[in-house]
């Protein structure tokens, strides 16, 4: 019931007419226009009023960590952690604009997730509840070579439950996407493949296929007898290439099918 239209990337802030491209998806009748970004060309002076008055209703920001010297190490970039942290901040004292914060679980981050949700609480200036998704790496992009980033599967349920439960302390409903739903058995509904269908529609033809966002990944021989084999792509193919018989194992049949 809310027509949206989010302009991605790569880094849509690149873009030298994104204000007119936000205005004219206002003016064509979408009431939600938001942008999906590390928001760090955000901090040049003026820009985000421009991309308000333009009608940009929400931002989709990529905030992988709250301190800066592992942000640095995670953008391979040096400088760039002090810059999110501020653009965190910025963001976080916009009441007019929804922010929806995503971050990726991995191997060497996965732990301070709870220190994290807590900074993101005692920034929020915006009045409103958080909303936030953490993501599960997927073989995608730079994830697809950097395997050792992947947290083990081993005790990863427990330390997801025990995410929940400091985000529920905390007053967050957090989601997690690119992650099977049985990661969450007991909760599977906060897993975006169990309650969100996405689709790729050709814009000529108009014909509509199924997609796959988690890019390669296998079911396991449990998947069948799971309600959500049709909707859950399974765990990514790097935990199949470093122990197939523990990815076998780890899987967890979900019994509703709602």
């Amino acid at each position: 019931g809310r027509p949206t239209v989010d302009f991605i990337g790569g880094e849509p802030t690149l873009h030298p007419d994104l204000p007119r491209l936000i205005a004219h998806a206002r003016g064509a009748g979408f009431t939600q226009t938001s942008i999906c970004t590390n928001g760090v060309l955000l901090l040049r002076r003026g820009y985000l009023d421009r991309l308000v008055d333009a009608g940009l209703t929400m931002v989709r920001f990529s905030f992988h960590h709250h301190r800066p010297e592992i942000a640095n190490a995670l953008a391979d970039v040096g400088g760039l952690g002090e810059r999110y942290v501020d653009v965190a901040k910025t963001l976080f004292a916009r009441a007019d604009l929804h922010l929806h914060v995503y971050r990726i679980l991995l191997a060497h981050t996965i732990d301070d997730a709870p220190e994290y949700m807590r900074w993101l609480v005692a920034h929020n200036q915006t009045g409103r509840p958080i909303d936030l998704t953490f993501g599960m790496p997927s073989m995608r992009g730079r994830l697809f070579d950097h395997r050792e980033h992947y947290p083990p599967l081993d005790g990863l349920r427990e330390k997801i439950a025990g995410l929940v439960e400091v985000a529920h302390a905390l007053g967050i409903e957090p989601l997690f996407h690119h992650a099977p739903a049985c990661i969450l058995p007991d909760d599977p509904g906060r897993v975006a493949c169990s309650v969100i269908d996405t689709h790729e529609v050709e814009a000529l033809s108009g014909t509509s296929a199924a997609q796959n966002f988690e890019g390669e990944a296998r079911h396991g021989e449990a998947c069948g007898r799971c309600a959500l084999r049709g909707r859950c792509h399974g765990l990514p193919s790097a935990y199949w290439e470093r122990d197939a018989a523990a990815a076998e194992q780890w899987f967890r049949p979900i019994a509703f099918a709602r």
